[in-house]
Formats: structure tokens, sequence, C-alpha cells
């Protein structure tokens, strides 16, 4: 008898907002960006708690197999070939090479939140052929596809996302992973997303090479980085360099710059209590003028008013809806939310 588990893309049928394939990709890059996973911590898997204006990241991929958790937040989900409209509570699983992405427009006073967690498919590869993982196998092979969960091991599923996040060894938090997956395998409400594979094609030479650029930029972004400098370093010109990245990664050099330095300013701000000063030099940006235009365009605030509305949710507080926050950085009335928020670098 086979293991039950997650059914086929036609059982349940998709909901009738889901958009044909050829809509989806009509509405995206013709190539979706390559992410290199790279973050404060190490080990068998990376967890973010994500909490911004707006969901903004592009049309990507990686190799590592991803969850992600919507925990307040409204816009348009892309997994593969599907498109659809997501709300508060969104759970899904993606696999590795899928790309995929989740996009919102910003409402003034009213941030959006996430929980995401990456792990490399490796994790699990030494146990997926011993007896008793035939649901798990299922389930990993339907990621790739792209899962959204549903049904009532939703809510048992995200309750151990929650405790996955609160443990404080990586231990535990691999129990809780496994966990996790085996609600899911053993229920039988989620369904998948997109009706064929559709992962990113990739040579190793062109992964190895991308890899390598983003590490070096990474490396050097706090101190002056130019695009000219960087094609040196790998021994091309600077107009096939250019040509390189915006294939790679969807955007110009600049632009990767300038986004992974407001990343850095925004950790800053709600970590540490520097001055707008010291972390405009920490983060590679010189100048507080040249701060406040760049995260002025990518976070649609003043780097004081983003610390200040950081402040206000990690007391467990809250911009209410009808008084939302100013971006001129003017306070807002704030009204109470029973639980705490905790802020981490996106």
């Amino acid at each position: 008898m086979p293991a039950k588990g997650p059914r086929s893309p036609a059982v349940p049928k998709p909901p009738s907002t889901t958009r044909s394939a050829a809509s989806a990709r009509q509405q995206l890059p013709a190539e979706p960006i390559r992410e290199v996973v790279a973050g404060p911590e190490t080990g068998a898997l990376f967890r973010l708690e994500y909490c911004d204006v707006r969901f903004w990241y592009p049309w990507h991929f990686h190799p590592e197999l991803e969850i992600k958790h919507i925990i307040r937040g409204a816009g348009t989900r892309v997994i593969g070939d599907s498109l659809e409209p997501f709300t508060d509570g969104d759970l899904c699983i993606i696999g590795s090479g899928t790309p995929h992405c989740w996009n919102s427009s910003p409402v003034r006073g009213r941030w959006v939140r996430a929980q995401v967690v990456q792990f490399a498919p490796e994790l699990l590869s030494a146990e997926r052929g011993q007896r008793g993982f035939a649901r798990l196998n299922s389930l990993l092979a339907l990621a790739q596809r792209g899962l959204q969960v549903l049904g009532p091991e939703r809510t048992e599923a995200v309750a151990e996302l929650t405790r996955l996040f609160e443990a404080r060894t990586e231990t535990r938090q691999l129990a809780h992973l496994f966990t996790f997956l085996a609600i899911i395998a053993e229920g039988d409400e989620s369904r998948a997303l997109t009706p064929s594979l559709t992962l990113k094609p990739e040579t190793d030479a062109r992964h190895q090479l991308a890899a390598r650029v983003l590490s070096y930029i990474k490396e050097q972004f706090h101190s002056p980085l130019t695009e000219e400098s960087t094609a040196r370093e790998f021994n091309q010109s600077p107009s096939a360099f250019s040509r390189f990245f915006k294939r790679e990664f969807g955007k110009s050099f600049s632009s990767y710059v300038v986004e992974l330095r407001v990343g850095r300013a925004s950790n800053l701000l709600l970590r540490e209590s520097l001055e707008v000063r010291e972390i405009a030099e920490l983060a590679g940006f010189g100048t507080v003028a040249s701060l406040n235009r760049h995260f002025r365009a990518v976070k649609m605030t003043t780097p004081t008013a983003y610390r200040r509305r950081g402040r206000e949710l990690n007391a467990g507080l809250r911009v209410a809806e009808e008084a939302p926050a100013r971006c001129d950085g003017t306070a807002a009335r704030p009204k109470r939310e029973a639980a705490p928020l905790t802020l981490a670098r996106r």
C-alpha cells in the first residue's frame, strides 16, 4: 500500500486565482537570479525572521530548500510557473533550484513579517534511503514544484516552526525541523503549486564564479568598491563583467551594492546604539547624506524613523492602522500588541 502523503497538483485543484504559466512568465524577468545564501549563522540550517516595509526580493533560486511562513503581509507569490495571491498565514516549502519570490506593495504603518528557514539537501540525504522515510521522500519531491501547506496540519506545523526559532542549540533546531517536515508529510491537505519541474539549469563554472563574486562583494562592501575594481579582481573587462553581473543577479552591480549596504545599515540601526553617522561609515556610505538618500530609496523611510519603528515593534508595540507611522519620522500613536516581535537581518 503506497505511503500517504501530500496530494498531487491536481487534487485539490489550484484556486481560480492561479494564472497560467504563460501569464506568469510575462510578468517576470526572462531568467531568475541566483541567490547565494550567506547569513550570520553557520551550521546545518539558516534561520531568518524578516521584518520590513514590504516583500521585495526578486525572482530567484538557490540550491538550499526553503520554508517560508508569512506572519503578516499580502501580495503575489510566484513559485515556478505558479502565480497566486498570498496573505497572512501563507506557508510554503520550496525545493532546491526552484525559482520563487514573494512581492508586495508597501502600506504605510503596516510592516510585513515572515519566518524563513533554508537548509541544504545534503542535510537529509543520508537518512532518505532508510526505512520509514517514504513519506518524507514524497514530500521533498513535491517541494521541487513548490508546496503550499493547507489543512489542520498547517496550524500544527506553524507551532513547530515557532519552536524551531525559539530553540537555542542546533541539535534542537534540527529536531524541530524534522518534526515540522514529518507533520506535513503525514498530512494530506497540502498541494503542489506547479504541474512540472521548473529548475534553473546552471553550469558549475558559472555557479562558482557567481559565488566568488558575491563573497568578494560581501567582504568589501563597507569600503570604497566600484564595478571597475571588482572586474579587475576577476580578470574581466568592465563591460563583460557588467553583462555577467546583470545576467546572473538580475540587477546592476551598483544597485546590488546599495541594497547590501542598506541591509547592513538596517541591521545596525535595529541592533546597535550607534549614532547614524557611525552607521553610515560602517555600512560603506561614508556620509549621513548618502545613507539617508539611498536608505529612503530602498526602504521608503528614513534611518531614524526605521530605528524608531523597530524599537516600537521590539517593545511589543505596533502602530494602529488608523494612525499610521509617517515617513518623516514623526511618532504615531502606538497601540499595545500581545506578543513582542524579534527583528532580524535581511
